[in-house]
């Protein structure tokens, strides 16, 4: 990738011109001109995150690099949402932004990094971990739990984009029921009092980090898809 590749452009090169790496392949050292800020922690461990960014791990902290104008776009809105969750009694379970700084045309995005288990596999204490994760973002989503009541406008913030997503994929017969369920929801919840919550938007196994020793829920992270006005189910399902 052209984006990532800026990176190592001027790390150091071993005897055949190639950028020097670490044993694992995703370990690049990085030249002290290009970690300049980054308190020269080597070695960066680089990942590709969604949509197309670069995850630059140090030490102490995590660094985004987004390389289009969506993922951008992504990583402000985690940024943002970080940050206001440092008024929020969860702050201790969310990174902390750092800073935004700027390598040449990119952006890259700074926070806080933070340790633990990450369990993307099948593992002997899988349903202990499922349920601490529910019980995590069912307490989050009833601190922040706001009673709306539900017009056209609000309809289609909260129901309207999501058929919207799902409607592509389907074949005609299926979008035509999909139609039908949209316009009962919309009959049925026009008007009437609900309650919206803080929603992650990405709530997957692979974005929990567990304390190594008891396996208690210990951070979130990859705020980029919440939203604050959001429906209570779908982090869950």
């Amino acid at each position: 990738n052209p984006g990532i590749d800026c990176f190592v452009a001027n790390a150091p090169r071993n005897d055949n011109g190639c950028a020097s790496r670490c044993q694992d392949y995703n370990d690049v050292c990085i030249s002290p001109t290009i970690a300049d800020g980054f308190n020269n922690q080597y070695p960066f461990e680089i990942i590709a995150g969604n949509p197309n960014t670069a995850v630059i791990i140090a030490e102490t902290h995590v660094t985004r690099v987004p390389l289009d104008t969506l993922s951008k776009a992504r990583c402000k809105i985690n940024c943002k949402n970080l940050r206001r969750m440092q008024d929020t009694e969860f702050s201790a379970y969310v990174p902390k932004v750092l800073k935004e700084t700027t390598f040449g045309a990119y952006t890259c995005y700074r926070e806080t990094k933070h340790s633990g288990l990450i369990i993307d596999y099948p593992a002997k204490k899988l349903a202990f971990l499922i349920q601490e994760a529910i019980e995590y973002i069912t307490a989050f989503h009833t601190r922040t739990g706001r009673d709306i009541v539900i017009g056209t406008a609000c309809f289609q913030r909260l129901f309207s984009r999501e058929f919207s997503r799902i409607t592509p994929h389907l074949d005609a017969a299926y979008q035509q029921k999909l139609k039908a369920i949209k316009e009962m929801l919309q009959n049925t919840l026009m008007n009437t009092p609900f309650k919206t919550v803080w929603q992650h938007g990405d709530y997957k196994i692979e974005n929990i980090f567990f304390a190594p020793g008891n396996l208690r829920l210990k951070t979130v992270i990859d705020w980029d898809l919440a939203r604050k006005e959001g429906l209570p189910l779908l982090d869950i399902l």
